[in-house]
């Protein structure tokens, strides 16, 4: 009995599942263009709050005393999450701007570069994913460089100092933490796979529409 044989473009295709805007190419094709954007302008309000305040945190980070003898990867680390979160609010301001003008004709014309033909064009949906994910990699600059910081300190400490108990706890609490994340993560991309498939065989009520009681 044959094995059945997985080509390279089968891999790719169902690897594609999991990039991170894999969930917008599905949303535009189940959504209208005016739904996308209500959508995506919401997103953007998310990241650019949350940009604003992790550069906030990036920026009061250099004011501790311990930054200036600190490793120098501590503060590259730091420099770079302050510039990709300036990077993605500005990114994200820019497209909430664009999406905010999209009305009407433009909005058709919008809809059909983004859906195309057959399928979303990935470049375009990478574009606007792009706020977004560098947030995200703000976010891990700034956790490198406190946890380059931390054990830096533990290394050059005594055997059991304060510095090595702080390295110990936090070790402790970032495995707890991106344990979680980790399996945050995979149920959030099986569900979006799950959800934008197609392939599932629950079957779905129509909602029911409550009307109110008539007087006899």
């Amino acid at each position: 009995m044959s094995k059945p044989t997985v080509s390279f473009a089968d891999v790719i295709s169902h690897s594609r599942r999991f990039l991170p805007w894999h969930a917008n190419v599905a949303s535009l094709q189940e959504t209208t263009g005016a739904e996308w954007i209500e959508e995506k302008k919401a997103e953007l309000i998310s990241v650019n709050v949350t940009g604003v305040l992790l550069a906030g945190v990036g920026s009061s980070a250099f004011s501790w005393p311990v930054i200036e003898s600190a490793p120098w990867t501590t503060q590259a680390a730091l420099y770079a999450s302050l510039i990709t979160a300036m990077i993605a609010v500005s990114s994200g301001t820019q497209q909430y701007v664009t999406l905010s003008r999209i009305r009407g004709e433009r909005l058709r014309v919008f809809q059909a570069l983004l859906r195309g033909d057959k399928a979303v064009q990935s470049h375009h949906l990478y574009v606007w994913q792009m706020p977004i994910m560098l947030l995200s990699f703000s976010i891990w600059y700034l956790l490198i460089g406190l946890l380059i910081l931390i054990y830096a300190r533990a290394a050059a400490s005594s055997a059991w100092g304060p510095d090595a108990k702080i390295a110990v706890v936090s070790g402790l609490a970032t495995i707890f933490a991106f344990g979680n994340y980790l399996i945050g993560a995979a149920t959030v991309y099986r569900l979006n796979a799950h959800l934008y498939s197609g392939k599932h065989n629950i079957s779905v009520d129509p909602p029911v529409v409550q009307t109110s009681a008539s007087w006899p």
